[in-house]
């Protein structure tokens, strides 16, 4: 026997979703409490199945799914644990990527110091993957040579992943140059937190503090972004230009890196890896330093891209400047109290479109560039107490067009660990409900595509 699912409606009325801000919520057309329901097109409904899709191979916690177009058109979809990356194909089969810097390359060679010119290469004995050398600078006088240290496949390095290397001579003019790559690492593993992601030119980029700033580009491994000069937390792309925010400099794992949790760094425009401004004078950083709080989310809504903070929003914008000295973005804050509309849970931020939500401390807010509008409604304070009981990960929002094909709903869903449920506010009928399941909570939310 067929059970069929049967629409609930009312006459002349409009399902509004759950009510709790009031003693007893009056008609037939709201809830002072409902669980797995959805209200869509004036309907009552309960939601979709939640079917098993993929395990990763490596048993971590999926921090972020997503589908790009790479440079000759073919379409790929990634995958991000706390461990790995994957790229995912038809079946669904998680395919590991493999990493760059997984090894420590050091090379002891005897010469004499005249010998060395700027330009000279040679190969790095014992390491892995293979590597090799480019002579940067040369200091006759005294004895000191830099060098730059190539891995197979990758660009040059010389501050971000390869420490500094100082050769000294030795009496009879000869000395030892030794070579080490730092930062070497052969997964994701580090703070565990969710990934701030962009596209830009065929390429996902994706970094969530843990180690350098990196990108799948459809090929079988991820790779650096450029002379990045480290990590960061959050990421979005403005007039062709990477942007960071948030960031960890140099990378973990290199001596003296700190947290610049007030600091918005960009690449040169056209170029997501160069990010030296004195070969490129378009990239360059910008701290905020007159802000009392953190970044804590970024965004680009039309042509302005939009710093979060705990308590307030920073607004940075194209200049149109394109000389030398100039500054290619220029930055102001909606409020520079200590106290404010901002972005207090760092991954309940979605963008979809010209449109965004967030969660701030008094409310959710819908924001599209001008003023933002609260939408906590009648069910803020049974969100705000699933959200004060929230514990073991991190609140992560995301955005849905549908949930299906030919099941169009596009919907704003707030994951809460903890409790594991999620709230869900839809956009056409402007009215939350509160979801759960068996398996727990989301900790990824995207639509994706995979193919062949």
């Amino acid at each position: 026997m067929t059970l069929v699912k049967i629409p609930l409606k009312t006459p002349g009325t409009q399902w509004g979703g759950v009510v709790s801000d009031t003693p007893a919520p009056g008609g037939l057309a709201v809830f002072d409490d409902m669980v797995n329901f959805l209200c869509r097109k004036g309907r009552i409904i309960t939601r979709p199945r939640l079917g098993s899709y993929l395990t990763p191979p490596d048993n971590a916690r999926v921090r972020y799914m997503g589908t790009f177009l790479d440079a000759v058109n073919l379409y790929h979809t990634l995958m991000l644990t706390t461990q790995n990356a994957y790229m995912i194909t038809n079946g669904p089969v998680a395919n590991l990527l493999t990493y760059p810097l997984s090894g420590i390359a050091t090379a002891s060679v005897n010469t004499a110091g005249a010998n060395y010119a700027v330009g000279d290469t040679g190969t790095i004995a014992g390491g892995s993957p293979l590597a090799t050398y480019i002579v940067s600078e040369v200091d006759g006088s005294g004895g000191v040579v830099k060098f730059a240290v190539q891995f197979t496949g990758e660009a040059y390095s010389t501050g971000t992943n390869i420490a500094t290397t100082v050769v000294t001579g030795s009496g009879d003019g000869a000395f030892t140059v030794d070579i080490t790559a730092v930062n070497g690492f052969t997964d994701l593993s580090g703070t565990a937190l969710p990934y701030g992601t962009a596209a830009i030119l065929n390429r996902l980029y994706f970094a969530n503090g843990s180690v350098p700033v990196l990108y799948a580009d459809g090929e079988t491994s991820v790779k650096v972004a450029g002379d990045v000069p480290g990590s960061a937390f959050f990421m979005t792309v403005n007039e062709q230009s990477l942007i960071l925010a948030n960031t960890v400099e140099p990378a973990p794992g290199i001596i003296n890196s700190t947290n610049y949790p007030q600091r918005v760094r960009w690449s040169a425009s056209g170029l997501p890896d160069e990010w030296d401004s004195t070969v490129d004078f378009t990239a360059g950083f910008n701290d905020l330093v007159e802000v009392p709080d953190v970044i804590t989310g970024i965004n680009t809504l039309g042509r302005n891209s939009y710093i979060y903070r705990t308590n307030g929003i920073t607004v940075m914008y194209p200049t149109g400047s394109s000389g030398v000295g100039s500054l290619p973005f220029g930055f102001e804050d909606f409020s520079f109290a200590p106290l404010g509309v901002g972005n207090a849970l760092p991954y309940s931020l979605a963008t979809y479109g010209p449109r965004c939500v967030f969660v701030a401390e008094d409310d959710i807010y819908l924001f599209d560039g001008s003023t933002p509008q609260p939408i906590g409604y009648g069910n803020k304070k049974k969100i705000f107490k699933d959200l004060a009981s929230a514990s073991g990960d991190s609140v992560v929002g995301g955005i849905l067009p549908v949930l299906g094909p030919n099941f169009d709903f596009l919907a704003y869903y707030l994951s809460i660990p903890g409790p594991d449920v999620a709230w869900v506010f839809g956009y056409d009928e402007k009215s939350w409900m509160r979801i759960d399941s068996a398996s727990g909570f989301m900790t990824a939310l995207n639509f994706v595509s995979v193919g062949t």
